[in-house]
């Protein structure tokens, strides 16, 4: 099996003759692995290999920390959201995918390191086999339209910050996964009508009531499900975070039915189509 790895490349101003600050060039580095590590706290990112010259270049391997085997998935869903803001602010345009408010404040503190003391960034994306590459102009721009979104359309957030947005509410969708934050429970919920994964933080008396599912994979894995609690959303309020001290209601899911099964020949009472379409148009008169 070939070990598909995440890598980091961080190059000096002036070529390879030019001075590489330690700070800037290992916080950048830092910076881009702990994007990927946003809600994986089961992941550590294994370092596969180090070239510590001019170019840095760091590599990294997801090993899950309980089975201590290798874990893209885990780290997939933070690659490609990372990957579709940078195609977005980096041509110039404001973030038009549902990114997690900690991947966001990652994404801008590695964007504004790389718009200073470095001469790029290059980024490989593992698995999805993207590459990514940021120059200090480029970066310091997309660092802008992340941090201070357009006054024209959201004038109320131009000026000082905004508050995180929260209300009540519930989503629906299937358990893909459950990970352990502070000790407590926290799943991942695929919704489709939000088009990503939730994750989903339960009240005491819930993680209390659903101990047996919430403890055995074979229990929980693709069970549908409904969280009702209070709906967790972005700094801009638009994209939807997550949902916090949920209550959790399992969804029954009805069988699925052919064509076959609806049909029932004896319906129209032996008329046919245009006979009894006819009485129903007539008001039962024919």
């Amino acid at each position: 099996m070939i070990q598909e790895v995440y890598k980091i490349s961080v190059a000096a101003p002036g070529g390879v003759d030019g001075v590489l600050d330690v700070h800037e060039a290992l916080g950048i580095a830092m910076d881009f692995f702990s994007i990927l590590k946003v809600d994986a706290d089961d992941i550590s990112l294994n370092i596969k290999s180090i070239v510590r010259e001019n170019p840095l270049i760091v590599e990294c391997l997801p090993y899950n920390s309980r089975t201590h085997v290798l874990d893209y998935e885990s780290v997939e869903e933070n690659a490609r959201s990372f990957a579709r803001l940078c195609d977005d602010v980096l041509s110039g345009r404001r973030c038009s995918v549902g990114v997690s408010e900690s991947l966001q404040k990652k994404a801008i503190r590695m964007l504004k390191r790389t718009s200073r003391g470095v001469s790029e960034a290059i980024c490989d994306l593992g698995p999805i086999r993207r590459s990514i590459t940021f120059v200090p102009e480029s970066a310091e721009n997309a660092a802008k339209i992340l941090e201070f979104p357009s006054s024209d359309i959201y004038p109320h957030l131009y000026k000082g910050k905004a508050a995180k947005g929260r209300e009540l509410g519930e989503i629906d969708g299937e358990i893909i996964g459950i990970i352990r934050r502070n000790g407590k429970p926290v799943l991942k919920i695929e919704e489709p009508s939000w088009d990503k994964k939730i994750w989903c933080s339960l009240a005491d008396s819930e993680i209390k009531k659903w101990k047996a599912i919430l403890t055995a994979e074979d229990a929980w894995r693709g069970k549908r499900v409904r969280v009702r609690g209070e709906l967790v959303f972005d700094r801009l309020g638009r994209y939807l975070d997550g949902v916090k001290d949920g209550y959790l209601r399992e969804v029954e899911i009805p069988p699925d039915r052919s064509v076959g099964d609806l049909f029932d020949p004896d319906f129209t009472g032996g008329m046919s189509a245009k006979e009894y379409l006819r009485k129903r148009w007539d008001g039962g008169n024919s």
